[in-house]
């Protein structure tokens, strides 16, 4: 049952540069799902890094350089490209202005692994019995 409940207003930083607002996650009552928006300054954007299930990344504003193992493409507002599950992928704001995005995951908790990083980002706050964190592990 959808409850629309959860304040989602609230950006969080993810990263320099980068700010991420939750909109549906196992921490909102999702048990498919989750979606999130990112701000990304000039510059700025996700190193490599891989999913454990499949993720839509949608631009929303500005302009973004999107690598994955296979191939590499600028995408502006308006476009969008599909992760596979466990593919390796990197992308960064490349224009001069916010880029604004949406990425939505085929799982409520999807997991997260960066290259040479690990450890775990909590996003959001506590809520009851849930929140999200993304667990990262080295690679």
């Amino acid at each position: 049952m959808p409850t629309g409940n959860e304040d989602t207003t609230q950006f969080l930083e993810w990263r320099p540069g980068v700010l991420t607002r939750m909109h549906a996650s196992h921490a909102q009552g999702a048990e498919c799902l989750c979606v999130f928006e990112q701000l990304c300054e000039p510059g700025a954007g996700a190193p490599w890094h891989r999913h454990d299930v499949e993720e839509v990344i949608v631009v929303v504003e500005g302009r973004a350089r999107f690598q994955l193992t296979e191939s590499d493409s600028e995408l502006a507002a308006g476009r969008s490209v599909r992760i596979p599950a466990g593919s390796r992928h990197a992308f960064a704001n490349v224009g001069e202005t916010t880029l604004r995005l949406i990425a939505i995951f085929a799982s409520a908790t999807p997991q997260t692994e960066y290259e040479g990083q690990e450890g775990n980002v909590v996003i959001g706050r506590e809520t009851g019995r849930h929140r999200t964190t993304v667990t990262v592990r080295r690679s």
